[in-house]
């Protein structure tokens, strides 16, 4: 049980790192340009790191933990979509869309969406069989 509660831990720091570093590559760099690619391959590299950890589940976890490793996922998942439509249609460069950022943010959707079916898989949330 505690190891459960130290990976729903660490799936959301990881996933809250990834996102704010993400945030500061596209918006907030220090040196005033914005770096979506960047920021894709950080997100993707979060996105891999969250599914090897969520591998590491059991199938003796609790709903109460299950549940929740779902809606970080969830979270982790639909931001990646946002960021794939702010690479497409609002980045602040002048260029105004990347759409190789944009696709590397979509796979690291994928696999976030894919660590949410594996988790429903290997624990057997959806039936009861």
């Amino acid at each position: 049980m505690k190891k459960d509660i130290f990976i729903t831990i660490i799936v959301f720091f990881v996933g809250f790192m990834g996102y704010s570093f993400c945030i500061m590559q596209i918006y907030s760099s220090p040196d005033g340009n914005s770096y979506p690619f960047n920021a894709s391959l950080i997100y993707l590299g979060t996105a891999t790191f969250i599914f090897v950890f969520l591998l590491t589940l059991k199938e003796d976890i609790s709903k109460i933990m299950k549940w929740i490793n779902i809606l970080l996922v969830l979270v982790f998942g639909i931001s990646s979509i946002l960021y794939a439509l702010i690479c497409l249609y609002a980045l602040p460069n002048e260029d105004g869309m990347d759409p190789l950022a944009s696709a590397v943010f979509l796979v690291s959707g994928m696999l976030s969406f894919a660590s949410i079916f594996l988790i429903g898989r290997f624990v057997k949330i959806v039936t009861k069989y």
